[in-house]
């Protein structure tokens, strides 16, 4: 399963390139498909290709273990899961296998959401609460501090791994 460090590392390369990527920032969503329909969680899979397309991706983050697209009016998150992976490969590129959502990018770019166990999930917000919101505080973050970590765990009497597993308590723990 990609935790935070490749889920990090699948962000940057997104926005900067890198492993074989191009960057997806400034670039249209001109067209989409979406071969598994269950991949695209909110909203549905008609509502979803309507939506997305005309959109301009503005930033690619991360919250926890998901990954967050800012487009004009909405925030594409996408779970990685087991074995899920998103690429940016140039349109004459081979597209993978297990291509289950291609998004066609202006200049002839496509970002393929790669999920061979189809595991991996994708939605479509205006409010990226409706999906992360409850997560809880970044392990990678400045609250993030010792003193914090400590006067958190005084609060829970449960048994430290499942609770340090626990995603309301730390996102992007695994």
């Amino acid at each position: 399963m990609p935790e935070l460090p490749e889920v990090q590392t699948v962000v940057t390369s997104l926005k900067d390139g890198g492993r074989g990527n191009q960057s997806i920032l400034n670039h249209v969503i001109e067209d989409a498909s979406i071969s598994w329909q269950k991949t695209v969680a909110i909203p549905s899979a008609d509502e979803f290709l309507s939506i997305i397309k005309h959109q301009t991706i503005q930033d690619v983050r991360r919250r926890g273990k998901h990954i967050l697209i800012d487009l004009i009016s909405h925030t594409l998150i996408v779970h990685l899961r087991m074995s899920g992976d998103l690429l940016a490969l140039e349109s004459d590129q081979e597209t993978p296998k297990h291509a289950r959502v291609i998004l066609n990018l202006s200049d002839d770019l496509n970002l393929i959401f790669n999920n061979p166990r189809k595991f991996g999930r994708m939605w479509l917000v205006e409010d990226e609460n409706e999906v992360v919101g409850k997560l809880g505080i970044e392990p990678l973050s400045k609250a993030f501090t010792a003193e914090w970590l400590f006067e958190n765990l005084q609060k829970h009497k449960r048994q430290i791994k499942p609770l340090l597993l626990d995603q309301h308590f730390i996102a992007g723990l695994g």
